[in-house]
C-alpha cells in the first residue's frame, strides 16, 4: 500500500510539472507569436520605407531631369534673347552716333525742330566737356590743344547719347523680359499644374492630420489618468481570462475599452485558485503570467487542500 501511494504521489507531481512545463510553453509560444507580429510589422513599416525612398529617389531624378531640360531651354531662350537686344543695342548706338554728328556737322536749314534742339544743348555740353577735360589734362601735366580737347569732348558727348539713348531701350528690354519670364512660366505651369495641386493638397492633408492628431494627444493627457481610473481589470477564475469593468457604469466587457486606444491596463498581481482539466487546483498569477500546483508564499487567499488518491487518509 504504501508503495502504491509513493507511486501515486510520484504520479501526480509529475502531472503537476508536465502542466506547468506546458502551461511556460504555451507562453513562450505566445511571446514568440507575438514577437513574429512586431516584427512582421517592423518589417512591413521597413518594407513601406524602402519603398517611399524608392519613390522620392525616382521622383527627385524625374525633377532633376526635367530641371536640367527647364534650364537648358531656358538659357537657349535668354541666350537668343541677349543676342537680339544686343545687336539692338549696337545698332541704337550706330543710330544715335551718326545723329549726333549730323547734328553738329549739318546746317541748321537741314535740321528738324527737335535736331536744332539737341544740336543746341549738345554745343553747351561740348563747351562745358571741353573745360572739364583741359582741367584733367592739367592736373595729368598733359598740354592739349584747343582742337584735340573739342574732339575729346564729342566723343564724350556721343557716348553720353548713347548711354542715354541705352538707358531708355533697357526700359523695353526689362519690361519684354518680365513679359518673356512670365510666359516661360505660364508654360511651365501649364503642364504641371494637376501635379502642383496633387501635391499641395497632399501637403494640405498630411499638415491637418498631424494638426487633429497632435491636438488630440494633447487633449487626452489630462484625461488619461481618469480613463486609466475608471475601468479596473479582473480575472475571471472559469474562463482564466481577465475582463474589464467600468467602475461608473458597472458593466463588464472581454474586450478593452475604445477609451483605451490600444493602450493595456496592468493585469492583477495577486494569486488565484483555478481548476485543471482533471479537476486539480493550481494558482494562476495574471500579472506575472506563471502558474503553480503548490501554494506560493505569498499568496493570501482561503487555503485549499486537494487530496489525491496517494494522499487519502481514509485508504
Amino acid at each position: 500500500m504504501q508503495e502504491w501511494k509513493r507511486e501515486q504521489r510520484r504520479l501526480h507531481l509529475l502531472y503537476c510539472q508536465k502542466m506547468e512545463r506546458l502551461y511556460r510553453d504555451n507562453k513562450e509560444e505566445r511571446e514568440q507569436t507575438q514577437n513574429q507580429e512586431d516584427i512582421a510589422k517592423a518589417t512591413q513599416r521597413v518594407i513601406f520605407m524602402n519603398q517611399l525612398k524608392r519613390w522620392m529617389k525616382e521622383r527627385n531624378i524625374k525633377r532633376e531631369m526635367e530641371n536640367k531640360e527647364r534650364e537648358e531651354r531656358e538659357t537657349e531662350v535668354w541666350e537668343t534673347f541677349d543676342q537680339t537686344w544686343m545687336i539692338k543695342q549696337d545698332s541704337l548706338e550706330e543710330r544715335t552716333r551718326k545723329l549726333v554728328i549730323k547734328e553738329l556737322e549739318e546746317r541748321n536749314a537741314l535740321l528738324t525742330d527737335e535736331e536744332k534742339m539737341n544740336k543746341k544743348t549738345g554745343k553747351k555740353r561740348i563747351r562745358e566737356l571741353v573745360n572739364v577735360v583741359r582741367k584733367e589734362r592739367r592736373e595729368m601735366g598733359i598740354r592739349a590743344g584747343q582742337n584735340e580737347l573739342k574732339a575729346i569732348a564729342e566723343k564724350r558727348y556721343i557716348r553720353e547719347r548713347q548711354d542715354k539713348a541705352v538707358g531708355i531701350q533697357n526700359i523695353d528690354k526689362e519690361k519684354e523680359r518680365k513679359e518673356k519670364q512670365k510666359e516661360l512660366m505660364d508654360d511651365w505651369d501649364s503642364k504641371h499644374i494637376e501635379l502642383f495641386k496633387l501635391e499641395q493638397a497632399t501637403k494640405l492633408w498630411l499638415i491637418r492630420t498631424l494638426q487633429r492628431l497632435w491636438r488630440c494627444k494633447v487633449a487626452w493627457r489630462p484625461m488619461r489618468k481618469q480613463v486609466d481610473q475608471l475601468y479596473a481589470v479582473e480575472f475571471d477564475v472559469d474562463s482564466q481570462n481577465i475582463y474589464y469593468v467600468n467602475k461608473k457604469l458597472g458593466t463588464v466587457s472581454w474586450k478593452a475599452p475604445a477609451l483605451l486606444y490600444g493602450r493595456k491596463l496592468p493585469k492583477p498581481d495577486k494569486w488565484y485558485v483555478c481548476y485543471d482539466e482533471s479537476n486539480i487546483p493550481f494558482y494562476i498569477n495574471p500579472y506575472k503570467d506563471v502558474i503553480k500546483y503548490d501554494a506560493p508564499h505569498d499568496y493570501d487567499g482561503p487555503e485549499i487542500i486537494y487530496i489525491y488518491p496517494g494522499n487519502d487518509p481514509s485508504i
